[in-house]
């Protein structure tokens, strides 16, 4: 799959906010094997998509769905598919007690791929001056680690 065209999040008002702060990701993830700058990036990203969902732009996310999926992105799917990456961004944020419970079904895998397909580029989707501030691991960014660590399952891609 390919990496879409950069979703980036200028706005100041944000559609969702779950959380009413950015999460402790240190302290929900000190001992995890998901790291606290990977749970941060992953968290941002979902909540960019889903806000780029709910203004328009959702377009460039479906074009991503592997082609069996493509030809049913109605309506109804793209609303539906969109709160997936609410209920990751959440699950994120709430800290992950078993990190397979990210993806509870194979629209969430999808969506899980989808965010970590973009991680690589959060530099461009939004200020991350922030991250800066959690502690680095050599593990951050490890982008087919966090594949493998966080999917059972992903033939259906």
């Amino acid at each position: 799959m390919t990496n879409p065209s950069p979703l980036v999040d200028r706005r100041e008002v944000r559609t969702i906010r779950l959380v009413s702060d950015v999460p402790d990701f240190t302290a929900l993830y000190a001992d995890s094997e998901l790291t606290a700058r990977s749970a941060a990036k992953i968290w941002a990203v979902a909540e960019i998509i889903y806000d780029n969902f709910h203004h328009g732009l959702g377009q460039e996310i479906l074009e991503t769905l592997p082609p069996i999926a493509r030809p049913h992105a109605d309506e109804r799917f793209e609303s539906a598919f969109a709160s997936r990456f609410a209920i990751i961004a959440k699950r994120v944020a709430e800290g992950l007690p078993w990190l397979e419970s990210i993806a509870t079904c194979t629209a969430d895998e999808m969506a899980v791929h989808i965010i970590l397909s973009m991680v690589d580029g959060f530099d461009e989707l939004t200020d991350p001056s922030w991250i800066e501030w959690l502690p680095a691991h050599e593990d951050d960014d490890q982008i087919e680690w966090l594949d493998d660590l966080l999917l059972q399952d992903t033939d259906v891609l």
